[in-house]
């Protein structure tokens, strides 16, 4: 007999295994981030999971995301921002810029400044970088500049001064530069030592002091920069200043702004580079030069003419002007000038006495105060209608005796207060002014006449 009872069958099933699309969603959306790194680091994991993961929370996904070639270059450069290490490690980045050598300069300014701040930057790369002059590339540039793995080339590449373009000059980043990212330069121990040498004749006062820092700084070069006068931090000028070789001068001289002042005080400068210097645009070091006893005739001539006023007067006031110089320059427009020369020991005694009765009353009175001035000219100018005229006679070093005698009886207690303090003002005239009736004037006598000091100009 047959048995028609129906066989149950089993209704287990098994379960259906995840495939690798869900399992890759499952570890994105994991909360632990083991889970999501594992998801980051997966080598078919799409472009817009990647995009997430590189956003994620956990340092160490995104650092997963900034290492996997199939990141997007857009947020590849966002994680180089944060992670360049591990970005720069990446095989698609070298890929992308190998192929594509302007890829650096679509990309963020901070993401390629951070690449190129890392030691294991390519050394292509940081050429590239230190030829960025444009004032948007100024991170760029600073990063290279503080690299120690930067190749010398690059680095004399970024302190070269030359080849600025009109754009960057125009837009101030030549001072820039000179400011942040020459100090950079000069503090990085692979900078080479003719890098260093420019850096050290540079302007501004904290770059030559990191260049006097840096452990790769040739000793001989700080020892020839203070023998043409530098203290130890490189910050003053004219600092004992000691003989140097002409080919040391021209060394000095081919470092740049900090150089050129330190010979425009050098008493012992060839002439050749006193007239350079005297053609420099920077004012101060002009006026060094107008200054250096050791400045030719010639020279001092062209700097009495220079289109600065302080620069002028400090070349006539140089002992080694030429008196015929003065003498023609005491037909000068400005009072200024015309001032300078009264008070010049080297003016013929005809100027003087011309300018003796000039209209600016600062020239009268530098001729007053002037010790070359003929005592007819002093005369005068002991009844000029003006105070400060009459006490510059009365401050004159070798004045007459009667001028002393009438200047003593001055209306102006300012001027009785000079001739208190005169060291040639006989003794009855003295004796007549310490019954004076201003206290001033009677102090400047207690002072002479206890040892104080004598013949002192008033300000």
């Amino acid at each position: 007999m047959t048995d028609h009872t129906p066989i149950r069958k089993n209704r287990r099933r098994h379960k259906k295994q995840p495939d690798a699309k869900s399992r890759l969603k499952a570890l994105v959306r994991s909360s632990c981030p083991s889970g999501r790194r594992a998801a980051a680091k997966y080598s078919k994991v799409p472009a817009r999971v990647l995009r997430k993961l590189a956003r994620d929370e956990d340092e160490s996904v995104q650092k997963a995301a900034a290492s996997n070639p199939n990141t997007p270059m857009k947020v590849l450069w966002k994680l180089a921002e944060r992670h360049p290490e591990i970005v720069l490690e990446n095989p698609a980045l070298r890929a992308t810029v190998a192929a594509d050598p302007g890829a650096f300069e679509q990309a963020p300014e901070r993401a390629v400044a951070e690449l190129l701040a890392q030691e294991e930057a390519p050394d292509a790369w940081l050429r590239w970088g230190s030829r960025r002059k444009d004032p948007r590339y100024r991170r760029t540039l600073q990063a290279v500049a503080q690299n120690p793995s930067a190749p010398p080339d690059a680095l004399e590449t970024i302190v070269d001064r030359d080849d600025e373009s009109e754009e960057a000059r125009r837009q101030g980043m030549h001072r820039y530069r000179a400011r942040e990212t020459y100090r950079l330069v000069a503090e990085n121990p692979s900078a080479p030592a003719h890098v260093l040498e420019q850096l050290a004749g540079c302007a501004q006062r904290y770059v030559r002091e990191a260049v006097t820092e840096n452990p790769s700084v040739p000793p001989e070069l700080l020892d020839l920069l203070r023998r043409a006068g530098a203290d130890e931090e490189l910050q003053e000028v004219g600092h004992e200043p000691q003989p140097l070789s002409e080919e040391e001068f021209e060394r000095v001289f081919a470092m740049g702004a900090y150089g050129h002042n330190l010979l425009a005080l050098h008493p012992e400068t060839p002439d050749h580079l006193l007239e350079q210097l005297a053609r420099a645009d920077g004012s101060m070091t002009r006026k060094r030069v107008a200054s250096n006893p050791s400045t030719p005739p010639a020279v001092l001539e062209q700097l009495a003419r220079d289109k600065k006023l302080s620069v002028r007067k400090v070349a006539l006031k140089n002992t080694n002007i030429s008196p015929d110089v003065l003498n023609r320059l005491a037909e000068a427009p400005e009072g200024e000038t015309r001032k300078v020369v009264a008070g010049h020991p080297k003016v013929d005694p005809t100027v003087l006495a011309k300018l003796a009765r000039d209209e600016y009353m600062a020239a009268r009175r530098a001729v007053a105060r002037n010790s070359s001035a003929p005592q007819s000219v002093l005369k005068r100018l002991a009844r000029d209608k003006v105070m400060y005229v009459r006490r510059g006679v009365a401050e004159n070093a070798q004045p007459p005796t009667k001028l002393l005698e009438h200047l003593a009886d001055d209306v102006h207690w300012e001027v009785r207060k000079a001739v208190g303090r005169h060291a040639k003002t006989p003794p009855e005239v003295i004796e007549r002014l310490m019954g004076d009736p201003v206290d001033e004037v009677r102090q400047a006598v207690a002072e002479r006449m206890n040892g104080g000091s004598e013949n002192v100009r008033s300000k």
